[in-house]
């Protein structure tokens, strides 16, 4: 394994959908026991919240602040209902050091980057989500939207597009200067 080669790892349903970051204290200390032994190959954690998820500063904050500060890394947000896109719901991302993932295609509507690009990405595939292959152009697009210390997730996996899709992303990402 690469040297610099580290895992990203999603959080378990149990916290993101069956407790929906309500009192996860407890499971999310398991979760975090669980991963250690990955060690500094552990890299982003990722919170793919579900649809129906609404953002409630008053519910999510706490477990958001507890993530974060526990996790010892990044935490990256995939949060999935248009309130998430509110400039309250910005606001405490921002205050919290915690990123929108970019996410394709779009579940929710304002996915426009920061100045300094993306650092997490996560396609799925389109037309067809989990099948369709994304061609080197479309490839070539969401590079751009990538900063250095990128992440790029491909989950077009039904088929088997996503090992060739990720292998062309390394080598347009070689052949840039991002």
């Amino acid at each position: 394994m690469p040297e610099d080669f580290r895992f990203s790892v999603k959080l378990p349903r149990l916290i993101t959908h069956v407790a929906r970051l309500n009192r996860i204290e407890e499971e999310f200390s398991a979760f975090l026991d669980d991963t250690a032994h990955l060690g500094n190959k552990r890299g982003p954690l990722l919170c793919q919240l579900p649809p129906d998820l609404a953002f409630e500063p008053d519910k999510v904050s706490a477990a958001l602040d507890l993530m974060q500060t526990e996790a010892e890394g990044t935490l990256v947000l995939e949060p999935r209902h248009s309130s998430w896109t509110s400039l309250e719901a910005e606001k405490t991302l921002a205050a919290l050091r915690i990123e929108r993932v970019f996410a394709d295609p779009p579940v929710i509507d304002n996915q426009a980057p920061s100045d300094s690009g993306y650092s997490y990405l996560r396609l799925h595939g389109k037309p067809h989500v989990y099948y369709s292959p994304y061609t080197q152009t479309e490839i070539a697009d969401y590079a751009g939207l990538m900063s250095s210390g990128s992440w790029c997730v491909f989950d077009n996996t039904a088929l088997g597009n996503a090992t060739e899709n990720a292998l062309t992303m390394k080598n347009i990402l070689s052949s840039s200067t991002l």
